[in-house]
């Protein structure tokens, strides 16, 4: 019974210590960038950091008065293109 306690002690650490690793490296947020979006200009309103790319421009929108629902969120994809995203969630490279 003895042995039966130490590996259920063990089994629980181990998801412990898993789990704790998995949280600690969700806090990486991703810098975005909030224009006005008229295009072909776009107006630098400012920067946030998110968490989740579908919340980028309604946190611009919600963050920052200037852009009085009229902002596009923009962040730099791994390929190195800025990519934005307007309302409706649609991506597309600004030019």
């Amino acid at each position: 019974m003895r042995n039966a306690n130490n590996l259920f002690i063990l089994i629980c650490f181990f998801i412990l210590a898993l789990f704790t690793s998995v949280f600690a490296s969700e806090g990486k947020g991703t810098t975005i960038a909030c224009y006005t979006a008229n295009p072909p200009n776009y107006e630098y309103v400012g920067e946030i950091e998110v968490f989740n790319l579908a919340e980028a421009t309604s946190t611009c929108n919600n963050v920052y008065y200037n852009c009085q629902g009229k902002c596009v969120g923009c962040y730099i994809n791994s390929e190195s293109f800025e990519v934005c995203i307007d309302k409706n969630g649609n991506h597309f490279e600004r030019d």
